[in-house]
């Protein structure tokens, strides 16, 4: 897995996130650091990484962190 992002701002890794023109290595980081920064808005922030739909791999790796996260706030919407 890539390493988490130095970024640490939930809003421009959301952006990062869901940009499709990003390499997966950038937003692979970001979902990590937004499963690391573990808030309720980060977890809601990655669970828009589920709509992504231009790779099927990048919302696998999305669900995949949403449960290492075991948040509630991942399946509350």
């Amino acid at each position: 897995p890539a390493p988490a992002s130095s970024e640490t701002s939930v809003d421009k890794l959301s952006l990062i996130l869901t940009d499709a023109t990003k390499s997966l290595w950038e937003r692979y980081q970001a979902l990590f650091s937004l499963r690391n920064i573990g808030t309720n808005e980060s977890i809601k922030t990655l669970a828009k990484g589920l709509t992504c739909s231009d790779s099927a791999l990048f919302r696998h790796e999305v669900a995949y962190a949403l449960g290492q996260a075991q948040s509630p706030v991942a399946i509350a919407d």
